[in-house]
């Protein structure tokens, strides 16, 4: 008798790890498929980063909104700028409000190098002239004097960030938008030392675990120093939208 209940605990021990096991499966495939899927997202959105890359846009001339036209590299020199591209005039990047660029704008403070610019690549004369005499205007807000020109040709139909080393050349071309927090400002932060996009954005994606978190201390630790946060907060979400 107590060998065959030995034999039932062990029999009905065994068949409720199988059982939990089993539960946990399809948890963990989700939890799998999520990673991957994350992971392939982030990889479609980079893809592009590097087009026209080192190409020197330094001379391309701007109109402020004080109505001077002043050429981008005499602007920003030494700076790197992060230019949201937008050419409808419902998607003006706002000042002053809660979205995902203000915060973004507000985290780089730190950082004098940086520059956060709009760029108006539309054709509306009458929109520019009213923004540039209305209470929007702003120092950091600009219009294309030729958005038929390349690599501005084709940005802004939604807005798209383009980023811009220090010696006035592409380094992200479609650039990560604010709300892809983790990879648009690891890709900034990398671009002041001139670092390509892509390469930065790789970095990112190789780093994601299987629970959605960093691998590395070293990035952990850039995470906490720049985002004021544990690195356990961090939240790898991918996305080309600013809204």
């Amino acid at each position: 008798m107590f060998v065959y209940t030995g034999n039932l605990i062990k029999t009905t021990t065994h068949m409720k790890k199988t059982i939990l096991i089993l539960l946990l499966l399809p948890a963990m495939m989700l939890q799998q498929s999520c990673i991957v899927m994350v992971k392939s997202l982030a990889r479609n959105i980079v893809k592009g980063y590097d087009d026209y890359a080192d190409k020197s846009v330094s001379g391309a001339m701007l109109l402020g909104t004080d109505n001077k036209p002043v050429r981008l590299k005499d602007a920003f020199m030494g700076k790197t700028v992060y230019a949201v591209v937008y050419k409808s005039t419902l998607n003006n990047p706002s000042a002053g409000d809660s979205t995902a660029y203000e915060q973004m704008k507000a985290r780089f403070k730190a950082y004098p190098d940086v520059r956060f610019v709009s760029v108006y690549n539309g054709e509306d004369e009458t929109y520019w002239r009213n923004f540039s005499n209305g209470k929007t205007r702003r120092s950091d807000a600009y219009r294309l004097s030729n958005g038929e020109e390349q690599p501005w040709k084709g940005l802004g139909d939604t807005p798209q960030a383009l980023i811009i080393g220090t010696d006035g050349k592409v380094l992200a071309y479609k650039a990560p938008m604010p709300n892809s927090k983790v990879l648009a400002d690891y890709v900034l932060f990398q671009a002041r030392a001139g670092r390509n996009g892509t390469e930065s954005a790789r970095d990112v994606i190789k780093e994601i675990n299987e629970g959605g978190k960093f691998k590395s201390d070293h990035m952990k630790a850039w995470y906490t120093s720049h985002f004021k946060l544990p690195a356990e907060q961090a939240s790898l979400s991918f996305s080309n939208s600013n809204e």
